[in-house]
């Protein structure tokens, strides 16, 4: 964990400092990085299937001389939903 000098000047007294070091340990020692990494990857691979999916969509409305796009607009609110509802858990 670092600190830089920006967060010692917008401090106002030691305890305010305090409280932002301590708040920045809990995401540490509650290891949120790591469970931001893992669950990211799980997304990675989501995202990836959602693609494939809306391609494979693509070429056959394409062959039926139909456009598939309003299909992609879902994959990123689903991408979206998936980090808000990381960040509550």
């Amino acid at each position: 964990m670092g600190v830089n000098y920006g967060l010692i000047l917008t401090t106002n007294n030691e305890a305010q400092l305090a409280s932002v070091l301590a708040h920045e340990s809990a995401h540490v020692t509650q290891r949120h990085i790591a469970r931001g990494v893992k669950a990211q990857g799980r997304q990675s691979i989501a995202s990836a299937a959602a693609i494939l999916g809306r391609d494979l969509a693509r070429r056959h409305y394409r062959r039926q001389r139909r456009r598939g796009t309003r299909r992609d607009r879902h994959f990123p609110r689903a991408a979206l939903q998936s980090r808000i509802n990381f960040t509550r858990q």
